[in-house]
């Protein structure tokens, strides 16, 4: 049996396995506002009341473990390529659904020995996938730590098949928006739209034996861990950002086509506990493994960022945010426009 406490992982608990957390999002508090940090944006908005900041001075260690928002790793880089006696640095970037493909990962300064995050692109064995887990306990939308109770292992065993969808089309049209046509006449499938509250929407995920997780604005999804901490069986397609998830009870599919009663009655006929890791849920377990890729160094240099590297990345991201909402607003218009035309 596992406490609550050391369920229900969240990007803030990756933060809190660090030596340096560089760049966070942390629920908002006015104490974050002070010479050492740079607020990157905030918002006061009761229902996502929280302040995404970086460090403006740091001192780094060979062998620390540092925590960056995902958006913020160019930044960093910029400060880490410049250390040329600092190595065996670990890397844990989350809290966005940027993709860490090949190209990206070419970037790295040579002192950075691994990299976890999430939404891994492709396989490398410096490169470590970890869970997006569920949401920080300042997105009151969604399901956070408190809505949750004790994590009962039992539940996976069901005794029928069915096959909860509901979900989003707007956050990824192309993977989202042709799978639900796929089950509309089979009566082991259960649909809703995306407007229930948190308790019915639980109670759903709880009561169904499995639960359709389709990629959304990145590859991993809150869903699929919300599912697991209910007791439920995500299923999503594979993907290399899911190469840890395979000692857990998610089905993965090529193609969500695959899906037929067969398939889900034969894979819960053959569901035993003994086939399967529960520890991953865990932050017990994630600290160990963070914890077990550290060596132990002496060496330190200290990082100012000049005000003109600050006002450099500033205005990068200002030019980035700009060039975004272009594009999904483009996105938006693009898929519109295909649903008025029937397409």
């Amino acid at each position: 049996m596992y406490s609550k406490n050391d369920l229900y992982i969240t990007s803030n608990d990756f933060a809190s396995f660090s030596n340096i957390i560089y760049s966070d999002r942390q629920e908002y508090s006015k104490e974050f506002f002070n010479n050492n940090i740079e607020i990157i944006e905030y918002s006061e908005e009761k229902q996502f009341k929280h302040i995404t900041y970086k460090r403006l001075s740091f001192e780094i260690t060979s062998g620390d473990v540092i925590f960056c928002n995902t958006n913020q790793i160019d930044n960093l880089f910029y400060h880490l390529s410049k250390l040329q006696k600092i190595e065996d640095i670990i890397l844990i970037t989350h809290q966005t659904d940027r993709l860490i493909s090949k190209k990206y990962y070419q970037k790295k300064p040579p002192c950075v020995k691994k990299w976890l995050t999430v939404n891994v692109g492709f396989n490398n064995p410096n490169l470590h996938p970890i869970p997006i887990g569920i949401a920080s306990d300042f997105s009151l939308k969604n399901l956070i730590f408190s809505d949750f109770q004790e994590f009962k292992k039992n539940n996976f065993k069901k005794d029928d098949v069915s096959l909860y969808v509901n979900y989003q089309n707007n956050t990824n049209y192309s993977e989202r928006s042709h799978i639900a046509e796929m089950f509309v006449n089979n009566d082991w499938v259960n649909f809703d739209e995306p407007n229930l509250n948190k308790k019915e929407y639980m109670a759903k995920l709880a009561n169904s034996t499995f639960v359709l997780c389709p990629w959304g604005n990145g590859i991993d999804t809150h869903r699929l861990w919300e599912t697991l901490y209910l007791g439920s069986i995500p299923i999503t397609k594979s993907h290399p950002t899911f190469n840890f998830d395979e000692e857990l009870p998610i089905l993965f599919v090529n193609d969500y086509d695959e899906i037929t009663y067969d398939l889900l009655n034969n894979y819960l006929d053959s569901f035993e506990f003994k086939n399967y890791n529960f520890d991953i849920l865990t932050k017990n377990y994630w600290r160990k493994y963070i914890n077990d890729m550290k060596s132990n160094h002496s060496y330190s240099e200290t990082v100012n960022e000049k005000f003109y590297v600050t006002a450099y990345f500033k205005s990068k991201r200002v030019t980035l945010n700009k060039l975004s909402s272009m594009r999904k607003k483009i996105v938006t218009y693009f898929y519109k426009a295909k649903r008025r035309l029937g397409l």
